[in-house]
C-alpha cells in the first residue's frame, strides 16, 4: 500500500507532466506523424517511466489509442491499480 503522500507527489508528477505535454501540442507535430524509430523510443520512454513491459505499451498502441494517451491510460490505471486494459474499456 502506498502513502497518501506520495500518491498525491505522483498524482502532482503526472498533472505536470500532462500540462507540459499539452502547453506543447500545439507546437509540436503528432507523434502519428514522427518516423517509426522515434515512435518505438517514445514507446520505450513511456513503458520505463510507468515500470511496465514494453510488450504491454506496443498492445495499447495496437488498440485505436493515439500515441499520446497511452501514458494518461497508464497513469490512470496505475493510480487506480486496475490493468490498463480496464482503463480503455
Amino acid at each position: 500500500m502506498t502513502s497518501p503522500a506520495s500518491r498525491c507527489a505522483a498524482l502532482r508528477r503526472g498533472l505536470l507532466w500532462m500540462g507540459l505535454v499539452l502547453a506543447a501540442g500545439g507546437r509540436a507535430r503528432p507523434l502519428g506523424a514522427q518516423d517509426t524509430a522515434s515512435v518505438e523510443a517514445y514507446y520505450r520512454a513511456v513503458a520505463e517511466h510507468f515500470e511496465v513491459p514494453a510488450g504491454e505499451v506496443m498492445i495499447l498502441s495496437e488498440w485505436r489509442l493515439p500515441p499520446e494517451e497511452i501514458p494518461v491510460v497508464l497513469f490512470v490505471a496505475q493510480q487506480g491499480g486496475i490493468p490498463p486494459e480496464a482503463a480503455v474499456a
